[in-house]
């Protein structure tokens, strides 16, 4: 673990529990499938009990399907649980969503951009911000970001702002500029050149497409005095050539991230940049085609379980994406298992 993170991580989040659980999940990457299956089990178990407890939705989707939490008693069983869709979560939020143990006005409250028809708005307490933020600061450290490092996000931030401790303090943690996607022009393109030559970063994170323009933009007006040490490219497909544009612009590695706010970090690519690996200490992560979970290497619609929602849970929640997982070997030795490519929305 970087040095850096043992201070500024409880700062920016005001808690040693993102600390604690960053410390298990660089640990357990390294365990063996069958162990880090066995984590899942363990925390699906106790996730299905306590919503059909304290989630009215959960609770009557399960009395349909005529299932109680014993009945799970192995990740295969997860399939006996039904698909929650995106209207199902509309259509029942907030009342019949959110945990009755847990008071909604303590809760924190995120909305989705809508890329796909309405926005989709949802509830997670701080337990579940820490979890999330040690499993993107676990990816983030395979491309050698921590608070601190220099960055540039090209996108609206998947996270509520950090606490205001202090100015002086927020600058040293954040260290970050923010180019939120509005008209792309030309002009816009030579603003954003021109403060990041000023600025210096060494990561640049954000949409592909927005990555891409600006790799395009930087090649036709032969600019090469821009040198991150890493693109992060996340929230839309990236395709392998629009890959060689940013890689070529830039000159450094691209690594591809997989991540909804809905459900947060979901999986991303080491530095083998090759599949991307799920984080499955906290996410549970199929592939279905027409409700049937497809082979590896077939297609399907990607369906994910957070472990770690227990204010409002997503179970067995239908992302909209499709992709393909893969049982491959990796190469880089961690046990995580693996998305072979994230091909897109089903529509």
């Amino acid at each position: 673990m970087h040095p850096t993170l043992y201070l500024t991580l409880p700062i920016y989040y005001r808690s040693w529990e993102v600390l604690d659980v960053l410390r298990k999940l660089e640990k357990s990457q390294w365990l063996s499938p069958s162990e880090l299956e066995r984590i899942q089990l363990k925390k699906l178990k106790a996730l299905v009990k306590h919503a059909y407890e304290n989630v009215p939705f959960y609770h009557k989707t399960f009395r349909k399907a005529k299932l109680k939490p014993p009945d799970i008693s192995s990740l295969e069983d997860i399939q006996k649980i039904p698909i929650t869709t995106k209207d199902d979560i509309r259509n029942n939020f907030p009342n019949k969503t959110v945990a009755k143990n847990y008071d909604i006005r303590r809760l924190r409250k995120v909305e989705t951009g809508g890329s796909t028809g309405k926005p989709l708005s949802f509830f997670f307490d701080n337990r579940c911000l820490h979890h999330r933020a040690a499993a993107f600061q676990r990816f983030a450290s395979w491309f050698g970001f921590h608070p601190g490092v220099k960055h540039v996000i090209f996108e609206r931030p998947h996270y509520p702002s950090s606490p205001k401790i202090t100015s002086m303090l927020e600058l040293i943690v954040k260290r970050r500029l923010e180019f939120l996607p509005h008209k792309i022009t030309k002009q816009a393109l030579r603003e954003q050149v021109s403060e990041l030559k000023r600025f210096k970063p060494r990561i640049l994170i954000g949409y592909t497409s927005l990555l891409f323009l600006l790799a395009n933009f930087l090649k036709q007006e032969d600019i090469k005095d821009i040198n991150p040490t890493a693109i992060v490219t996340q929230a839309e497909t990236l395709f392998e050539s629009q890959r060689k544009v940013i890689e070529s612009a830039f000159n450094c590695p691209v690594f591809n991230h997989y991540g909804l706010k809905e459900v947060s970090v979901i999986a991303q690519q080491c530095d083998q940049r090759s599949y991307l690996h799920i984080n499955a200490e906290g996410r549970i992560v199929e592939c279905l085609r027409r409700g049937e979970n497809v082979s590896f290497g077939e297609k399907g619609e990607i369906v994910v379980t957070d472990l770690d929602n227990y204010a409002m849970p997503f179970i067995r929640y239908n992302t909209d994406d499709v992709g393909i997982l893969t049982d491959d070997s990796r190469a880089c030795g961690r046990g995580l298992p693996l998305i072979k490519e994230v091909m897109g929305r089903a529509d």
